[in-house]
């Protein structure tokens, strides 16, 4: 028999007592078993990475922050062409070169790092694992692919089994319709990352239209991608600011 065990902790099992009979309760027998066993439930285990918690210092150190930052700004700015610049950011905004790097150039790459560190981390992480296991089932069986759509889009498709309708060159990301261009007819695309998140593409039919341009009829498979702005919100929400007053 299988034991449910809903608390971690020690235990101990027995002395126990058996008793069975026919479906009728005419007759029963028991059994009395006077052994003694123990048990040891130990917590379940999850990777971290797969419980989404963000890191409370995604970037690192401050002080290894702010030398990558610096690294980066002499990558941008190369030592000849200092004094040009200088030049020039006092034409155009009143400022020395060294306050255009502080207001413009750092706070612009240290986003672009962030942003990086947060679409590289286990949120994000965890939205590929699933696209990819997704892909995974729809290999074994490509007719789930319309009740897959119908559970898991994450945009107006869901209603539609994952139908897009047809669409045109220019209606939709550049990495969408290159795979449009490439699959054929009844096809199912790998993975595909875009600027809206993750998609699995499937070609429907592939027609002529006016002055002969193509249109596309295509379903999708598609999870969003975590959104850097979103997370950006949320910690100024949870960012405490403290004004110091000297007295």
């Amino acid at each position: 028999f299988r034991l449910d065990c809903r608390r971690r902790g020690y235990y101990t099992i027995g002395p126990m007592r058996f008793t069975s009979g026919d479906v009728f309760g005419f007759y029963s027998r028991s059994m009395h078993v006077p052994c003694l066993n123990r048990i040891i439930v130990y917590p379940a285990l999850y990777p971290v990475e797969k419980m989404g918690i963000p890191s409370l210092q995604p970037m690192g150190e401050r002080a290894q922050v702010a030398r990558s930052i610096d690294e980066l700004v002499a990558q941008v700015v190369a030592a000849d062409d200092r004094q040009a610049a200088a030049v020039l950011t006092e034409q155009l905004y009143g400022w020395s070169f060294e306050t255009y790097l502080d207001k413009v150039i750092r706070p612009l790459l240290l986003r672009n790092k962030v942003e990086k560190n947060f679409y590289d981390s286990s949120s994000a992480a965890y939205v590929r694992e699933t696209m990819a296991g997704l892909a995974d089932l729809i290999g074994q069986a490509e007719t789930r692919f319309y009740k897959i759509a119908a559970e898991v889009n994450q945009d107006e498709s869901f209603t539609q089994e994952g139908d897009l309708g047809w669409l045109k060159l220019g209606e939709t990301a550049p990495e969408f319709e290159l795979q449009l261009l490439n699959l054929a007819v009844g096809e199912i695309s790998p993975v595909v990352e875009t600027r809206y998140g993750y998609h699995l593409i499937k070609l429907e039919d592939r027609l002529a239209g006016d002055n002969d341009e193509m249109i596309f009829h295509a379903s999708h498979i598609y999870l969003k991608k975590p959104s850097f702005d979103d997370y950006v919100q949320e910690q100024i929400k949870k960012a405490t600011v403290v004004t110091l007053i000297r007295i």
